[in-house]
C-alpha cells in the first residue's frame, strides 16, 4: 500500500504511534501485540510440499498384447519421473498420497497389421472406469492399421486409492497390441496433484 507520511497504529499499550516504515519484501502481519513487518513468503513456501512432491509420469517402453474386444491395463513399468514415490512400477499404477484434486492426463497408441475396428483409452480408480477419452470406431470398411488415443480429467482421489491405464481395442482378427515405442511415450500416463 503506498502511502504517503506515516501510518497511525494503536499499539498494546494503548497508545497511537507512527507504524515503522517497511523496507523491500517484507509485508505487514500483525506480530503478538502489534503490527510488525515481516519477509515476504516466496512461491515455493506457498505451495505445499504434498502438492510439490505428488506428481509422476509414466511410460509403456515395449508393445503389450491385449485383449480383443476388451478392456486391458496398460503395463506400464517405466517412469519418465515420479517425484514422491507414488508410482507403483510392480502393478502399473499411481497410489495417491494424500486425498485431493489429481489431473491426470494420458495416450495410448494401438497398432495392429492389419485392422482396428475400434478403440478406447481409458482411466480407472480402484478398477472402477472414471474417465474415458477418445474413441475411435469405423463407419463401413474404413479400418486403420495405428491409432493414439489420449484424454485428460481433473479427479477427486482419496488417499490410497489407486489411478491406472487402460486400453480397448477390438481387431478384425488376431491380437490387438498397445504401443511400447519408448522414445516418443505413445502409451503413457501423467498425474499431478493440484490441490488438497
Amino acid at each position: 500500500m503506498p502511502t504517503r507520511g506515516d501510518i497511525v497504529v494503536a499499539n498494546s499499550v494503548p497508545a497511537w504511534s507512527a507504524l515503522a516504515k517497511g523496507t523491500q519484501n517484507k509485508i505487514l502481519s500483525m506480530g503478538a501485540n502489534d503490527p510488525a513487518w515481516i519477509d515476504a513468503p516466496t512461491l515455493a513456501s506457498l505451495i505445499s510440499t504434498q502438492i510439490r512432491n505428488s506428481m509422476a509420469s509414466a511410460y509403456l517402453n515395449a508393445d503389450q498384447n491385449l485383449s480383443d474386444a476388451g478392456w486391458s491395463k496398460i503395463n506400464m513399468a517405466h517412469e519418465n519421473f515420479d517425484i514422491g514415490g507414488n508410482y507403483d512400477v510392480s502393478n502399473y499404477r499411481y497410489v495417491a498420497p494424500v486425498t485431493g484434486y489429481y489431473q491426470v492426463s494420458w495416450s495410448v497408441g494401438f497398432n495392429y497389421a492389419t485392422h482396428i475396428k475400434t478403440a478406447s483409452a481409458a482411466i480407472y480408480v480402484n478398477g472402477a472406469l472414471v474417465g474415458q477419452g477418445g474413441q475411435y470406431q469405423v463407419a463401413g470398411t474404413a479400418y486403420l492399421p495405428y491409432i493414439i488415443l489420449s484424454g485428460s480429467r481433473l479427479l477427486y482421489v482419496v488417499s490410497g486409492q489407486y489411478i491406472e491405464l487402460y486400453g480397448y481395442c477390438d481387431v478384425d482378427s488376431g491380437t490387438p497390441t498397445a504401443d511400447g515405442d519408448s522414445p516418443f511415450n505413445t502409451t503413457t500416463m501423467t498425474v499431478f496433484l493440484v490441490s488438497t
